[in-house]
């Protein structure tokens, strides 16, 4: 079983990274700008973010969320799972679910205090592509009219993170957001938008520290504040900031096309 496990993570590994060389030459398909810029999200957008667990939207784009609180935008979170397989064993736990719902919504108070949630309780580990969960989200997108949508990227190294690219793919029928937000957690990604975070990174850091029962198998305060000043130090700009890949609804078709 356990050579089984390691084969099957090499292989995500390997289709991460032919993914990412494939990448190079799709932007250029896409006719995407990427010279690396500034995001400049107007004000009163309307910005539903998809978050595979109940914390990937703070590690992500909790920088982001925060500074949106200034330009009025209306933000609905979306966490596709709740996270029940969050253990150190990954074992599935209902009371841990309970846990991590909690603490979602007191971390997104310390950013962006007038935030809409929502939980669909898919299974942790495991979310899978489904009728039903693409006509939900259908829904959601329908009723929220967002400008943007806001996700994760499609080379992420975790599973579930894909899989909710690949929802969100098919869920966007008759949807035409100005813009495609798509964010990195576990595998960078190869950005042409970026924000500095430096007047929210406080705010970011407490608002990891509120997902205890994560912290103990993982060190993410680091993992995630080092990316984030990583990001800066290459970017020339601040002490900290997010990137991301911004594209068009148009781009966003032709990428889906070709993937």
């Amino acid at each position: 079983m356990k050579k089984t496990l390691l084969l099957s993570s090499a292989a995500r590994r390997l289709k991460n990274i032919t993914q990412l060389l494939n990448w190079r030459e799709t932007k250029n398909i896409l006719s995407i700008d990427y010279e690396l810029k500034e995001l400049r999200i107007p004000e009163k957008s309307s910005i539903v973010v998809l978050s595979p667990h109940p914390d990937d939207d703070i590690f992500g784009v909790g920088g982001l969320i925060g500074s949106l609180s200034k330009k009025m935008c209306s933000i609905h979170i979306v966490y596709l799972c709740s996270g029940e397989s969050g253990t150190v064993s990954g074992a599935s736990d209902t009371n841990l679910s309970e846990t991590r719902k909690k603490e979602a919504i007191a971390a997104l108070v310390l950013l962006h205090g007038d935030t809409t949630i929502e939980f669909l309780n898919q299974p942790d580990g495991s979310l899978q592509v489904s009728a039903k969960i693409i006509e939900k989200l259908s829904s959601i997108f329908k009723n929220h009219k967002p400008d943007y949508i806001i996700a994760p990227w499609f080379g992420d190294n975790h599973e579930d993170h894909q899989t909710t690219f690949q929802i969100m793919r098919k869920s966007l029928l008759g949807i035409s957001p100005d813009k495609i937000l798509l964010y990195e957690v576990w595998t960078p990604l190869i950005p042409n938008r970026y924000i500095v975070i430096d007047d929210y990174i406080d705010a970011k850091i407490m608002a990891i520290n509120e997902h205890t029962s994560q912290l103990s198998s993982r060190n993410y305060i680091d993992a995630i504040i080092g990316l984030n000043a990583y990001r800066a130090g290459m970017i020339g700009e601040g002490k900290y900031a997010e990137c991301f890949i911004e594209l068009t609804t148009k781009q966003f078709d032709t990428l889906c096309a070709l993937y």
